[in-house]
């Protein structure tokens, strides 16, 4: 719900969590990359630095540490509040780029900041993790929310996107805000991407390796698709989904049974060859959108539709048993196993030689 009122918002949360007497836990988010941001964002919109110090009681709260994206964090905040690299800021929004949509975003930010404080406000008492997990734990091993503490959800500004993995969560506040009513399952996704951070066996090479690019599409694909089932269905639009990337999500969905054979045909080629290997991960990545969200959608979409929620489940933290129960659940869709045993041969190799079997 793009800028809705404070009011609106607040209400949400509590038809969704109930009130303290209902079990709504009395710990909340943690908020210092909120409040550390001002100062910063203050500072630069009067045209000045600030100093190393500013930068890292900013850098070193939970969000931006976890985020682990100084250099490129300090550049946007930059390019979006200092006057004089208006002319070089302007530049960048002309490209339409990821970048230019982050200025954007942080524009806004500093245009919002008394109906986003009031939001801020709202959140610091509730503990929506908690109930979160529980749209989580249908698409996890059972008892999995119940093994390990919930994680920690920290809000900060850097751009129209939430974060989750072993570590904890993180959330842009303004993106929370936009979101509405939908903002439960949202955390319910990332919840999702948490428990699989401790679930996983797959192990990552150095990214100088010919294979982590590709590693990490195949990881994208299933760990994206599955928790994509908590939050997201398509067609998709505002405001589960920002309005400006709506269209590009839906096409990438429509268009994923393409994207997939193409995927086949480049990844059929590696054979041995760790050159083909570093060139089809390229190719692979640079053909699913939007970190794999909507391709993972269909996959993930297939696999729960066909075989079942308890075959979706079996493949979660390992993304190769995705991979071969989305190719299961196709065939028995169209009549046609889409990829080749070229392709179904590499993803054994690399389950191979990366992947180790959690203990459950």
């Amino acid at each position: 719900m793009q800028g809705c009122p404070i009011r609106l918002a607040v209400f949400f949360i509590a038809v969704l969590l109930g009130n303290a007497t209902t079990g709504v836990s009395q710990a909340g988010p943690d908020l210092s990359g909120v409040d550390r941001f001002w100062t910063i964002a203050d500072q630069l919109a009067a045209d000045s630095e600030p100093d190393s110090f500013a930068w890292r009681r900013l850098l070193d709260t939970p969000a931006y540490r976890q985020l682990a994206q100084d250099q490129r964090v300090q550049r946007m905040f930059r390019l979006a509040f200092r006057p004089s690299l208006g002319r070089e800021a302007d530049s960048v929004v002309a490209t339409g780029t990821y970048n230019a949509r982050v200025i954007q975003h942080l524009r806004l930010v500093r245009e919002q900041r008394v109906p986003l404080q009031g939001f801020r406000d709202s959140l610091a008492r509730v503990d929506m993790v908690g109930e979160a997990g529980h749209l989580a734990a249908p698409f996890l091993p059972v008892g999995e929310v119940d093994r390990r503490p919930p994680p920690r959800l920290a809000y900060a500004f850097f751009g129209p996107e939430a974060y989750g993995g072993e570590t904890g969560i993180i959330m842009d506040l303004l993106f929370a805000r936009d979101r509405g009513s939908y903002l439960m399952p949202i955390i319910g996704h990332e919840v999702h991407h948490y428990h699989v951070g401790h679930l996983t066996g797959l192990r990552f090479p150095e990214r100088s390796a010919p294979a982590f690019t590709l590693l990490q599409s195949l990881r994208n694909l299933a760990n994206e698709g599955t928790a994509d089932r908590i939050d997201l269905r398509f067609p998709t639009g505002p405001p589960k989904m920002p309005e400006d990337v709506t269209p590009a999500y839906n096409a990438g969905y429509r268009d994923a049974a393409t994207t997939l054979r193409e995927m086949d045909s480049l990844m059929s080629r590696v054979g041995s060859d760790t050159a083909r290997m570093r060139q089809a991960g390229k190719d692979v990545s640079s053909r699913l959108v939007f970190g794999g969200h909507p391709v993972g959608a269909y996959m993930a979409e297939r696999i729960d539709e066909r075989l079942g929620r308890a075959a979706l489940i079996a493949a979660v933290g390992n993304p190769f048993a995705f991979f071969r129960q989305f190719n299961e659940a196709e065939g028995r869709a169209r009549g046609a196993r889409p990829f080749s045993e070229a392709t179904l041969k590499l993803v054994a190799d690399l389950e191979a030689g990366y992947f180790t079997p959690v203990p459950r």
